[in-house]
C-alpha cells in the first residue's frame, strides 16, 4: 500500500500496466478461439525457424508468451516485456483477432 501523498513507483506502474495489457490480450485470444477455433488453440512454443504458422498455431504462441511475460513482469525485464507484447499485437493483428487502434487503445 502506498502512503498519502506519496507518488507511485514509476517502474511499478508500468508493470502493473503491462500485466494488464497481457491479461487483456490473453482474454482477446481465448474469446477468438471459441469463436473460431472450438477452444482448440494449444498454448505452445513455437520454433523460432517456422515461417508464419496457421492462425490457431500463431494464437498458441501468443498464449505461450503471456506466460513468460508475466516472469518478466515479476523479474523488472520490463523493457523485454514491452517488445513481446509488440509482437503479440502484431500477431493479433494479423490474425484479426484486434485492430491496431484497438492495441493503440489498451496501450494507454
Amino acid at each position: 500500500m502506498i502512503a498519502e501523498g506519496t507518488p507511485p513507483n514509476p517502474e511499478w506502474l508500468r508493470a502493473q500496466k503491462l500485466t494488464e495489457i497481457v491479461a487483456h490480450v490473453r482474454a482477446s485470444v481465448q474469446a477468438h478461439a471459441r469463436t473460431r477455433f472450438n477452444n482448440e488453440v494449444v498454448v505452445q512454443r513455437v520454433n523460432l525457424d517456422s515461417i508464419m504458422p496457421g492462425n490457431a498455431v500463431a494464437l498458441g504462441h501468443v498464449l505461450w508468451m503471456c506466460d513468460e511475460i508475466a516472469v518478466f513482469i515479476r523479474e523488472k525485464r520490463l523493457e523485454k516485456a514491452d517488445r513481446w507484447i509488440g509482437f503479440m499485437q502484431g500477431v493479433l493483428w494479423l490474425t484479426g483477432v484486434a485492430s491496431i487502434d484497438e492495441s493503440r487503445e489498451i496501450n494507454r
